[in-house]
């Protein structure tokens, strides 16, 4: 299965991602990220240029980066967003949770 470049939503996200942002944040040339990962370096070159993407390159990479896929979709604000969300359901449940003790 490969994600297509033509598709604009993927290459888009793919750039806002930025699977180079991921890699030097982890101080990893392209050569080392490929070798990690057991992909090529020309396909990391590929990868960051938005070009066209294997599922099982992406599972490669994203394992050698050391994070979930989907991670390498998100942006951090997407990131930060998803976690400002979440802690505020789980705030709300909480307070939830005690409102019906206190009923009882």
């Amino acid at each position: 299965m490969l994600l297509n470049e033509k598709d604009d939503r993927v290459k888009a996200l793919l750039k806002i991602a930025g699977i180079n942002i991921i890699r030097k944040r982890g101080q990893l040339s392209q050569e080392a990220l490929a070798d990690r990962a057991g992909v090529s370096r020309s396909t990391i070159v590929k990868i960051e240029a938005g070009k066209n993407i294997s599922l099982k390159s992406l599972l490669k990479i994203s394992k050698a980066l050391g994070v979930e896929p989907g991670d390498l979709f998100l942006s951090d604000e997407d990131k930060a967003d998803i976690t400002y969300k979440f802690k505020l359901l789980v705030d709300m449940f909480s307070i939830k949770q005690r409102d019906d003790k206190s009923e009882k």
